[in-house]
């Protein structure tokens, strides 16, 4: 019998005669779905008597994304630098050999409405029992061959960016003294949880403080120091997916870090109340902490409401670590740094070097790293000019010009790059 017959006339039986299970993965989560279907007909498990493709749902002019099965395939990205050619939408007869030779119909197909992608197993009336295993079953693939696993990602409402490793070093991060032995210990049990009772096997850090001072930086070079799953969920995600669907993902790759940027005022005027309500019940247990790791950053600390704010309430951010702007040791660090690491720059002379460092009074890590490419750019210029090079001469035209230009000062004390 034609293999397209036999899964038709599966499919064809009346409604009554049919049980489903029906998993739903929204446009963000596509490529969950994508990586389950193939981890299903992968399965060793799992032998496939036919395949099929949908009578609907299919452009004509997409040919060439059809294979010889009629199963359409197209080339979905599975790290930053590499694609695989998976089943997008189709129909497979299935025998599961672990399932006592269950017969089911596995499909794969986008939703008309949202894009959302949904995976919909279908067995016999008689069968609906045996549906919970089959549940059982696809979650552990589903935790087992995630397709992000171990990587690096940024999540948008679109979908998921999969990033290169933080290439973050250690020197490159310049933070008050303590600050980063806080963060080894709180998340050590990320990297080796043995150790590590239950009780300390999940923990929240909130970093606050103004723009720029590294909050951001400090969340990049610890995701280098750990070799799990990072989940970054930029400012207005977490609203737009919901915190649910995020912390279910995060979830499924454990052990994992997730990174919850720009956490700023989820209870003031304009935030719907029913995110904050789900955040809160998400991070107070609703879902299994274990093996999770939270590090949330916060231009507006004072905006938190008494539920998340660890001096208040402890149990959800444990920690919290206010980052404020460098004092004139730090900047000295920063410089060096700078001017150690820059390819245009020489070694600065002790007086240059002073100066840099008393008029960047006020200023955050972010500004002084953009007074540096600042100098580095105009000096180059004049490179190529064939005008005059000295540094001094450079910070002195620097200082000429923020009196006509907006965007640089160098007045009153000290420099500004303008950067927030």
């Amino acid at each position: 019998m034609d293999n397209t017959v036999r899964v038709r006339q599966f499919l064809r039986r009346e409604p009554h005669e049919r049980a489903h299970l029906i998993l739903r993965f929204p446009p963000a989560l596509r490529i969950f779905g994508y990586t389950l279907f193939h981890s299903i007909v992968a399965d060793p498990e799992v032998v496939t008597e036919a395949l099929d493709r949908p009578d609907s749902g299919l452009d004509a002019g997409c040919a060439d994304c059809v294979d010889s099965a009629g199963l359409t395939r197209q080339d979905i990205a599975v790290d930053h630098d590499r694609t695989e050619l998976m089943v997008t939408e189709g129909e497979v007869l299935v025998c599961h050999n672990g399932l006592d030779r269950l017969k089911m119909i596995v499909g794969i197909h986008k939703c008309d409405d949202d894009e959302a992608i949904l995976i919909r197993v279908t067995v016999r009336h008689e069968d609906k029992e045996r549906l919970q295993g089959v549940a059982d079953w696809t979650l552990r693939l589903r935790r087992d061959n995630g397709p992000i696993n171990g990587k690096t990602v940024t999540l948008g409402e679109s979908g998921i960016t999969f990033l290169p490793p933080s290439a973050v070093a250690d020197e490159d991060v310049i933070l008050p003294a303590g600050v980063k032995d806080i963060l080894r210990r709180s998340f050590a049990f990320l990297d080796d949880p043995a150790p590590w009772p239950q009780t300390l096997q999940h923990r929240g850090v909130l970093l606050a403080g103004p723009p720029g001072v590294g909050k951001t930086l400090a969340a990049r070079w610890l995701s280098a120091q750990l070799p799990v799953t990072t989940i970054w969920v930029p400012p207005g995600v977490l609203a737009g997916i919901g915190p649910a669907e995020i912390f279910r993902l995060a979830s499924d790759c454990k052990p994992a870090l997730l990174i919850l940027e720009d956490l700023n005022g989820l209870e003031g005027p304009g935030d719907d109340p029913r995110v904050y309500g789900a955040l809160l019940g998400h991070m107070d247990g609703f879902t299994d902490l274990s093996g999770l790791g939270i590090l949330a950053t916060t231009n507006r600390p004072e905006t938190f409401g008494t539920a998340l704010h660890p001096s208040d309430r402890p149990g959800r951010f444990h920690r919290l670590i206010e980052f404020e702007l460098p004092d004139a040791g730090l900047r000295r660090q920063m410089i060096v740094h700078l001017v150690n690491t820059s390819t245009v720059l020489d070694p600065l002379d002790d007086i240059t070097f002073e100066r840099l460092v008393e008029h960047t009074n006020n200023q955050s890590g972010a500004q002084i790293a953009e007074l540096i490419r600042e100098l580095e750019s105009r000096l180059l210029w004049n490179l190529q000019k064939g005008q005059p090079t000295d540094l001094n001469t450079i910070l002195e035209d620097l200082a000429e010009e923020s009196r006509n230009i907006t965007g640089f000062g160098f007045g009153g004390g000290r420099f500004s790059a303008g950067v927030s």
